[in-house]
């Protein structure tokens, strides 16, 4: 399998959910639509590339930042993503405040996550095993090599559910960071009296 070296990935376990961003899936409630391994592997692979140089590139934060944004929304399945981090709450929202923190929630995760790219250096992603997981769409294993760190073990739900192939949740060593970043989105609006409006508005300079 292909090996992606690189100035120090995402891979500590807030790091990685960088890369797909999001919280929380409910994986029974989200039949995948058929694709094959090889285009799943194929997505995954090449969304790692695009990381990987981000981080290598010796750019601004801010600039890392910006890219990081752009390959979220290019790889990851920022429409289901976006729902699922909010939770329950998510189904009593309106129309127009769905589409505020969707808006918002995005560059969030984008801060959130690539600020922190600068921190990791000389790293490397490779691919072990790819495999057609039914209604949980395609899963991409693979393992990333963090200097001084043992070997972390990766794995990429992949579905084209949306209408395109999209990673729509990461697993670090059996953790999903979906999840755990919905748990945090949770903790975050309790702590606002479950005020929508006012968690969308703090995660518009959050991060």
């Amino acid at each position: 399998m292909p090996t992606y070296s690189n100035d120090r990935t995402c891979f500590s376990r807030r790091g990685a959910l960088g890369l797909v961003a999001g919280a929380g899936l409910l994986l029974a409630a989200m039949p995948a639509a058929a694709q094959s391994t090889a285009q799943g592997q194929a997505h995954v692979e090449a969304a790692m590339r695009d990381v990987l140089a981000v981080v290598n590139s010796g750019k601004s934060t801010g600039q890392a930042v910006n890219d990081f944004q752009r390959i979220l929304s290019k790889y990851a399945d920022m429409a289901i993503i976006s729902r699922s981090s909010l939770g329950n709450a998510w189904r009593s929202a309106s129309d127009a405040q769905k589409r505020a923190y969707v808006a918002a929630y995005q560059p969030y995760l984008a801060r959130k996550y690539g600020k922190r790219f600068a921190d990791f250096k000389g790293s490397s992603f490779a691919v072990t095993r790819v495999r057609d997981a039914g209604n949980k769409g395609v899963l991409v294993e693979g393992e990333a090599r963090v200097p001084g760190r043992a070997p972390i073990a990766v794995e990429f739900q992949v579905s084209n559910r949306s209408g395109s192939i999209k990673i729509y949740n990461l697993i670090i060593e059996g953790i999903s960071l979906l999840s755990s970043e919905r748990e945090e989105i949770g903790q975050m609006l309790a702590a606002r009296g479950n005020n929508i409006d006012k968690l969308t508005a703090d995660l518009r300079t959050a991060g």
